[in-house]
């Protein structure tokens, strides 16, 4: 399954809860709700919320819960919509990295921004 913005939100979530999705490729997704929560000035727009889920869970135990499968994250926006410089990703994403480690399918993880995430082969490989 493929989304892009508040479309990658909605595919981890129909990919947390229907397991014959087999892969699911982010594109452009928020890269946490934290993100909005601390920040005054954010550029999603309100349906990025979930009220009162923060306490619970966010972005990244979603998309942790979704191993083994594969993952794929493409040009992840910071709460201004700006691509997150690669030298951010494994800060932003410790917790994904985490869980597809600790079950040996890491390989089954990629996370694409800058310059890697501008090409479109990497996505098209993906559904191979």
């Amino acid at each position: 399954i493929y989304g892009e913005g508040y479309g990658a939100l909605l595919a981890i979530i129909a990919a947390c809860i229907d397991e014959r999705v087999s892969r699911v490729v982010e594109h452009s997704p928020l890269v946490n709700w934290s993100s909005l929560a601390w920040n005054r000035e954010y550029a999603w727009n309100v349906q990025m919320f979930l009220p009162g889920v923060l306490p619970h869970l966010d972005m990244e135990d979603i998309r942790a819960a979704l191993v083994p499968r594969p993952l794929q994250i493409v040009n992840p926006l910071d709460h201004v919509r700006r691509v997150l410089p690669e030298a951010h990703i494994k800060e932003e994403f410790g917790e994904v990295y985490r869980a597809y480690r600790e079950m040996g399918v890491q390989r089954n993880l990629r996370i694409l921004s800058g310059s890697s995430g501008r090409r479109m082969k990497p996505t098209v490989e993906f559904f191979s």
